[in-house]
């Protein structure tokens, strides 16, 4: 090869090497990425604890700033309490106040005063001003809100901006006092990409109080939605009830509320799960507290689905071989808009069934559970239904008869332990077998009877409607 060509091919070599990509090293190429990062912040995340410490400490001694450093430090640290001895300041009646004061004097230099505005911004978001129990937190918060909505076009500066200064630009809403109504319906739709970029840019966390915002303005949106959109959606409205514990009360209520106003609203066996779950079996005077959070329908919806639900699982959970007695069933079902209260006396193997099932109904039925004794086999049990001033009661094992009561003459007390001997006292005013004849089914004589004390299957009662929980 003459020497011309070892030229040619070397310089050819040479180019090729240059014109290479060279690979940067993986320990350089996460600084560049935390850089990027960093540019697109604005500046960086929480500063040190100590470091906002020592900032407030200075700031409350003489109520203004050594430089915007310290500002931005104060800022950030406003909502910690770094000593039992001092709250907050975003609690302190006069000291908040001062330090808005003491950030806006850098309201025109917009470098210094972005700084300062993150960190506020940050406190508004980690700060749980709508519940907490210090009214001078509140107040405070709530100026804080209003100021960070006032300032916001202060915050910017030429070029480029950070990615949280284009998030709050975009959704000014988060200040004000709807910040959440403008993202339930894709949240409502599984589509959560716009919440994700938000919390991602403005470093919001999970448990904070927008997040239970966004939570409640789901659950009213699906509310003012129409019926058969509405009825569609309460699966996932009580998926998100079950994620919040705060809002639980304030959701369930509004849901129950809408549900009953719906023109057709069959039973839903989720919603009187949750309901129950909840706040217990409105029928039950203990629970009365805690159902003042729903409409007097929605008591009434849940209330009449539940006492169908009880007579439904005593026969089926209780009875000795699972095998449900569908007709005794079917019809104390037509009369359960008509009983008043339901009392339900176990037997031995009921009381003592591990059984999660039976387990599940003892602790639903709470206060209205009682013990029965003598009553011939130890699976069997009973339940009597407070009709107005009657009341009815049956047996869980087959072939025993029904009676009949009259509540200002009952031989037993609906409380404590009851006997088998009792509930069949002679002081009845009839004893009601479940035996057909040729004149007819025994549910066609049940209903005659009842009908004598006014009332019919599937109407309301014409009795008169007692408060009588025991015989005096």
């Amino acid at each position: 090869m003459s020497s011309i060509a070892r030229l040619q091919t070397a310089l050819a070599d040479a180019l090729t090497l240059a014109l290479t990509p060279t690979e940067v090293p993986a320990t350089l190429e996460r600084e560049l990425q935390e850089l990027k990062k960093m540019v697109a912040a604005g500046g960086g995340g929480q500063p040190a604890r100590d470091r906002m410490q020592e900032a407030l400490f200075n700031f409350r001694r003489s109520w203004c700033f050594q430089g915007p450093a310290e500002a931005r430090l104060a800022c950030f640290g406003s909502a910690i309490r770094f000593t039992d001895r001092e709250p907050p300041l975003i609690e302190d009646r006069s000291g908040f106040p001062r330090l808005l004061n003491a950030v806006d004097d850098y309201s025109n230099a917009p470098r210094p005063f972005r700084r300062c505005y993150k960190g506020l911004l940050h406190v508004y978001f980690l700060y749980d001003g709508e519940n907490t129990r210090i009214p001078e937190g509140r107040s405070n918060w709530e100026d804080l809100r209003d100021y960070l909505y006032r300032r916001q076009p202060a915050i910017h500066v030429d070029g480029p901006q950070p990615d949280w200064v284009d998030a709050i630009d975009n959704n000014r809403n988060l200040l004000t006092d709807d910040p959440a109504t403008k993202y339930a319906e894709r949240l409502l739709e599984d589509d959560s990409n716009e919440i994700d970029r938000l919390r991602a840019n403005l470093e919001i966390q999970q448990g904070t109080w927008l997040m239970r915002k966004l939570v409640l303005a789901q659950v009213t949106f699906a509310c003012n939605e129409p019926d058969m959109t509405f009825r569609g959606r309460v699966k996932v409205l009580l998926d998100l009830v079950k994620k919040d514990e705060i809002l639980a009360n304030q959701c369930l209520a509004l849901i129950l509320d809408r549900y009953a106003r719906l023109t057709d609203r069959p039973q839903n066996s989720l919603l009187l799960d949750c309901a129950i779950s909840q706040w217990g079996n409105p029928a039950f005077q203990r629970n009365t507290p805690k159902w003042s959070w729903a409409s007097d329908a929605a008591r009434a919806m849940i209330g009449s689905w539940a006492t169908l639900d009880l007579i439904r699982r005593f026969f089926e959970v209780l009875s000795e071989d699972r095998k449900t007695d569908q007709r005794r069933v079917e019809f104390w079902q037509r009369y359960h808009e008509q009983i008043d209260r339901m009392y339900f006396a176990l037997g031995t193997s009921a009381m003592r069934s591990r059984d999660p099932d039976v387990g599940k109904l003892r602790r639903e039925m709470g206060d209205h559970l009682l013990s029965l004794k003598h009553a011939g086999s130890p699976a069997n049990n009973a339940f009597m239904m407070v009709m107005g001033d009657l009341v009815a009661v049956e047996f869980g094992v087959k072939g025993n008869a029904c009676y009949l009561y009259r509540e200002d003459n009952l031989p037993f007390f609906l409380q404590g332990i009851v006997t088998g001997e009792t509930l069949r006292s002679d002081d009845r005013i009839a004893r009601l077998l479940h035996k057909d004849t040729n004149a007819g089914t025994w549910e066609e004589k049940f209903a005659s009877r009842l009908s004598k004390s006014g009332f019919r299957s599937g109407l309301p009662t014409t009795g008169r409607r007692s408060s009588r929980t025991q015989r005096p």
